[in-house]
């Protein structure tokens, strides 16, 4: 039903809900998901009135839902022990916001007929909007100075910080090859990978992003060589898949060289410098502390803190 991919929608689009003046993004966000986990709910119970509820009740057996909520049982038991009980319980509820939000998700998705012609329409709309959200500001710095700035909060788009943007390309970067080896939308959603991968290569800078872009690229063609072993050796199939990515990098190593700035290849080079890293010795001190937390309280680690 119609019905079901706008309301689909509604939940998708919480990545571009703006500032409205707030200090963090994340509360905008709360808000716009309370709002709408309320409205989607009442209207579903109106709808389907004892059929949603039942069928509600059997989501929990769902391995996604039934984890989550173990968890959300584990944080709500932790808060009883925390040090920040404000804190706590104002986390508290993001996850339960975001529980409630994903029942009903996976509600309206049972009725959704084909999944996949869905995620071929909104996939590609929401990266063309992120992208440009990141390259009207790069590009206009271009314009007025002749070169972009580095890693500065305008390219973060419609993310809370430029991290969190360059992580909302690559997590759709997985299903646009896909749609690409599908033959679906060839030249939209190259365009669309060679756009993520420049920006994350060259704008947002995020190295952990291209590690992580590094590790799907590989399982991907490792899971096209095990169960579609004819396919990856045939040369149309193979240069639509690495000719944007081949692209995206050769694009960034022209662009790095003519501003002067660090190719993506440098970049990735600095993470063998521990010590002159601040930014990696910093981390290796917070997960060093969470691994230290996690050893003197293994149950309610979490909160007590």
């Amino acid at each position: 039903m119609k019905i079901n991919y706008l309301l689909i929608s509604l939940y998708l689009l919480i990545g571009l809900i703006p500032y409205f003046g707030a200090v963090d993004k994340v509360y905008t966000q709360s808000l716009y998901l309370s709002i709408l986990n309320f409205s989607i709910f009442s209207y579903m119970y109106i709808k389907y009135k004892g059929d949603f509820l039942r069928h509600i009740g059997k989501l929990f057996m769902v391995k996604p839902v039934f984890l989550f909520s173990l968890f959300f049982i584990w944080s709500l038991i932790t808060v009883f022990v925390a040090i920040n009980i404000s804190e706590s319980f104002k986390i508290l509820t993001e996850f339960f916001n975001q529980l409630i939000a994903l029942i009903i998700l996976i509600f309206l998705l049972s009725k959704v007929q084909n999944i996949e012609k869905l995620l071929i329409y909104v996939i590609p709309l929401l990266c063309l909007a992120e992208l440009i959200s990141i390259y009207i500001p790069y590009i206009s710095d271009i314009y007025a100075d002749g070169i972009p700035q580095s890693r500065v909060l305008k390219y973060r788009g419609f993310a809370g910080n430029i991290n969190i943007m360059a992580y909302f390309l690559l997590f759709k970067i997985p299903f646009l090859l896909y749609f690409i080896y599908r033959k679906t939308n060839v030249y939209l959603n190259s365009f669309l990978i060679i756009g993520s991968l420049y920006a994350i290569f060259s704008i947002l800078e995020t190295r952990s992003a291209v590690l992580t872009f590094i590790f799907i690229f590989l399982a991907f063609f490792s899971y096209l060589l095990l169960f579609n072993r004819k396919d990856i050796f045939k040369i149309k199939v193979l240069s639509r898949l690495l000719i944007p990515v081949f692209i995206s990098i050769f694009l960034s190593n022209i662009f790095s060289n003519y501003f002067q700035t660090r190719t993506v290849q440098q970049r990735m080079a600095s993470l063998t410098e521990l010590t002159d890293d601040q930014s990696l010795t910093q981390r290796l001190r917070y997960y060093s502390a969470a691994l230290n937390s996690v050893k003197e309280n293994p149950i309610f680690w979490s909160w007590h803190r």
